[in-house]
């Protein structure tokens, strides 16, 4: 935030868009915190398998909508700012992220769920609804 207070506005597009990314990951996180609610899941990169499956609310379309928000947040930083230092660290956190995805997915396939999870994957999309979902 203290690099975005200091950097001037170097598009009002890019600002724009960057605002855009911010509401909108700011509606997707409280959209997965409201789905969450009333359940207790793990952490990114935990080892433990998932006794579990949450398929409600935007879970019903996508897989990981907490780093969705989180990536779209960092989006938003470097739309914003136009720095080199932030386009370094969003790329590292988005991969950061897509790593945990990959592994949470992982888990599942290992799982007693794993039937039921792979139904579900092929009706979701890991990031983004599935393209089929605007037909």
């Amino acid at each position: 935030l203290w690099l975005l207070w200091r950097t001037p506005v170097h598009s009002y597009r890019f600002a724009n868009l960057a605002s855009l990314c911010y509401i909108a990951g700011l509606i997707v996180f409280l959209s997965a915190k409201r789905a969450t609610s009333t359940y207790r899941s793990t952490l990114s990169f935990a080892p433990d398998l998932p006794s579990w499956m949450l398929n409600k609310g935007i879970y019903s379309v996508i897989r990981h909508p907490f780093l969705l928000a989180f990536c779209l947040t960092w989006l938003g930083g470097v739309l914003e700012a136009n720095c080199l230092r932030t386009s370094a660290s969003t790329a590292i956190m988005l991969s950061f992220y897509w790593l945990a995805a990959k592994q949470q997915e992982r888990n599942y396939e290992n799982s007693m769920l794993a039937a039921e999870f792979k139904s579900y994957k092929n009706r979701t999309g890991m990031f983004l609804p599935p393209l089929g979902l605007f037909k």
